[in-house]
């Protein structure tokens, strides 16, 4: 990653980071040099990593959130991501996973590791798996995917989610949220929540809670995060639609336990054809959670977070 003209990232933003795993302390890219601007890679420095909790003083942190069960024409629905500076042409930026030597992982339902980007204004632009360069975006109704999101917080950690308005999932109407990382503190872990599902009728909102019963946060509106303080818990995490009775609840349950410890930062996400009409398509319910201190990589991939992940039963 880095080492090129283009670099990981290949762009202002880079794809930098120790986060990226294969990092330096150094790489968070910033510049045409791409990712760490050296032959070293990523940083330019032996391995390391960084935690989660924020970037570097010059710095932030960014990942991106696969919940669009978008259209069969994309490889396995995969994405990959182009960063450039607000109101840039994508000419010296390079798609960032295919750089980081995973092209076509990033798919649904999926988050990735952390990228540690310059903190400007920012552009994003989503093309194809597999693409060699930022050219072509990635269309929903006739739309490029992409636009700015803006200048990230210096030290800041956020979650660009992909989701789709499409009430079949057909990836006729994807859109992007921004969402800040929950920070940890006290006695109590942070939970930042983003509802996802399409096609949820009666109250259109999720519901958030542990195998056990415990209730981590209730209504959280279709197409919308929540965040909330919870006690610590070391269980599997569910989501169905709030409102639902027994037989129609949509569960999707985590397949391992999530080990949520006090001043801890998470983050859950509902994601999914919860339904049609009013049977429940419980097979393509997930919910997904994620520490947001890891920097690890999971599932052997390079770009893919090692967070807990299920689909419904």
């Amino acid at each position: 990653a880095g080492g090129s003209t283009a670099g990981a990232g290949g762009s202002t933003a880079g794809a930098g980071g120790a986060a990226a795993g294969a990092a330096g302390t150094a790489g968070k890219g910033g510049s045409t040099a791409g990712a760490g601007g050296s032959a070293a890679g990523a940083g330019g420095s032996t391995g390391g990593s960084a935690g989660a909790a924020g970037g570097t003083a010059d710095s932030a942190y960014l990942r991106f959130a696969h919940l669009a069960p978008i259209a069969s024409s994309l490889p396995k629905n995969s994405l990959d991501v182009c960063l450039d500076a607000k109101g840039g042409d994508f000419s010296s930026a390079s798609p960032i996973f295919g750089a980081l030597g995973d092209s076509g992982q990033f798919y649904w339902p999926a988050v990735t590791i952390w990228l540690e980007v310059d903190a400007i204004d920012l552009d994003v632009r989503f093309v194809k798996a597999g693409a060699t360069d930022c050219k072509t975006a990635v269309t929903s109704g006739g739309a490029p995917l992409g636009g700015n999101i803006g200048t990230l917080a210096k030290g800041s950690s956020s979650t660009l989610i992909v989701y789709d308005e499409d009430n079949q999932g057909q990836g006729k109407a994807l859109k992007l949220a921004l969402e800040a990382n929950a920070s940890g503190s006290g006695s109590n872990a942070k939970f930042s929540f983003f509802n996802a599902m399409t096609n949820l009728s009666g109250t259109k909102a999720a519901d958030f809670l542990t195998a056990g019963g415990t209730e981590l946060k209730t209504a959280v509106a279709k197409y919308q995060g929540a965040s909330a303080d919870v006690a610590p818990f070391n269980d599997k995490v569910a989501s169905w639609k709030t409102g639902s009775t027994s037989s129609d609840k949509a569960l999707a349950l985590t397949l391992d336990a999530v080990d949520a410890k006090a001043a801890g930062s998470y983050a859950a996400y509902a994601a999914g054809v919860n339904e049609f009409g009013d049977k429940a398509l419980k097979l393509n319910s997930w919910v997904i959670v994620c520490d947001n201190a890891s920097t690890t990589p999971g599932f052997g991939t390079k770009v893919i977070a090692d967070c807990k992940y299920s689909q419904a039963f």
